[in-house]
């Protein structure tokens, strides 16, 4: 996790939101438990199912600041989960455990948190504290996906250059000179990935690129006029590409014989970007660099340039049929953060910002987002501009609906 700094103290500010508060655990003496809750959502037959809001925190011993821990998860803490506001399950982390606190390293899918964790030369994945498998590799998972009961991971290794794709810890493809390009990807049909690895020509260095769909690997037929590749979507059979050609000032997006151009104000340079789907349309996040070397973090829908922020990190990206939403932390304690929801704006308090990349979802059309203290106040859910707090010692580490 990255290093947090120490913004303002945000007392205050808290007294004035009109906060309500997401009930405490069921039992709060400090020992190692693990239970699970009730059943979640309704509906049967041909009736809608519910949509339930999970939320994964990361609790510490009361009068513990958390923030120390950080680097060296030293310190005995928990995971616990809640359905819509409700603590269901609470799961030790810690080395004995082999459970780790950073927010990359746990998700909940279909009602269940999955935990990776690696030790020495070994990577170890469990189900609601469990373990499912492990297998002779240190890898940092990338992505992770359930499908008919079988564990899909995408692992960078820990070492040095190369992945593997697994299934149930089982290598399907793997490289040990491939780097991935953009996460793990469900398109409805197969799970699909791609990578390049570097070689050399007469010219020095180049890149070749590959899509994976399912286990099949292919090799990726680039343009002759491309110098740069930014980022691969691989979306059912058909493939898009994030470009720079040779010749042409703005970024393109290639998809078959169709090119869509980014607009970029004069002068500009693309930073780093990556490419999204929303329905139909295709989506582009990333910064680009001014003529005068300021960066801006935006986002492009059909090449159209619709949010521009400036003095804020996008930290996280959620993709609805309503449209974008995203968190924008604060740079430092002179600005406050932003909530982005398909066009508005909101100011978040100040001293809070979303750690990890999976916290934020759309529940019900409600944008949901868990923002945590750099101060050690408590953590607050923020539901479209309504706000609650968890009466916890810790931070939010995930939010989503299944």
């Amino acid at each position: 996790m990255k290093n947090l700094i120490v913004l303002l103290s945000v007392s205050s500010i808290l007294l004035s939101c009109g906060l309500s508060e997401i009930g405490g655990l069921p039992s709060d003496d400090g020992k190692d438990s693990i239970w699970g809750g009730p059943i979640v959502g309704t509906g049967t037959g041909n009736q809608t199912l519910v949509p339930v809001c999970y939320m994964t925190a990361v609790e510490y011993p009361k009068g513990y600041d958390w923030r120390a821990d950080q680097a060296r998860e030293t310190v005995r803490c928990s995971l616990v989960v809640y359905a819509d506001g409700v603590p269901i399950m609470k799961i030790p982390v810690g080395a004995d455990y082999k459970v780790s606190s950073d927010p990359d390293m746990h998700r909940m899918i279909d009602g269940h948190m999955y935990t990776d964790y690696t030790e020495d030369d070994q990577t170890y994945i469990k189900k609601d504290g469990s373990l499912l498998f492990s297998y002779s590799a240190a890898e940092r998972i990338n992505g992770m996906h359930v499908l008919d009961g079988d564990i899909y991971t995408l692992g960078e290794s820990r070492k040095g250059e190369g992945f593997s794709f697994r299934r149930n810890g089982e290598v399907k493809v793997q490289r040990e000179r491939g780097s991935l390009v953009g996460p793990l990807r469900y398109d409805g049909d197969s799970l699909s990935f791609a990578f390049y690895e570097q070689i050399l020509n007469i010219e020095g260095g180049a890149r070749r690129y590959y899509s994976v769909h399912g286990s099949v690997v292919s090799q990726v037929a680039l343009r002759e006029d491309i110098l740069t590749v930014w980022d691969v979507l691989c979306d059912h059979d058909e493939l898009m590409f994030l470009a720079t050609l040779f010749g042409v000032p703005q970024p393109v997006v290639i998809v078959g014989e169709k090119m869509i151009a980014l607009d970029m104000p004069p002068g500009a340079s693309l930073v780093s970007a990556s490419i999204f789907k929303q329905g139909s349309r295709i989506g582009v996040e990333g910064v680009y660099r001014s003529s005068r070397g300021g960066r801006y973090n935006c986002i492009w829908i059909d090449g159209t340039l619709t949010a521009i922020f400036g003095s804020q990190t996008l930290s996280c990206l959620c993709i609805d049929g309503n449209g974008v939403f995203c968190v924008l932390n604060p740079l430092n304690a002179s600005f406050e953060g932003k909530m982005y929801r398909a066009g508005e704006v909101f100011d978040m308090p100040k001293g809070y910002v979303c750690l990890g990349g999976q916290s934020v979802a759309v529940i019900g059309g409600i944008m949901h987002a868990g923002i945590s203290s750099l101060t050690g106040e408590r953590p607050l859910l923020w539901r479209d501009g309504q706000i609650d707090t968890l009466k916890i010692n810790g931070f939010i580490s995930h939010i989503s609906s299944h």
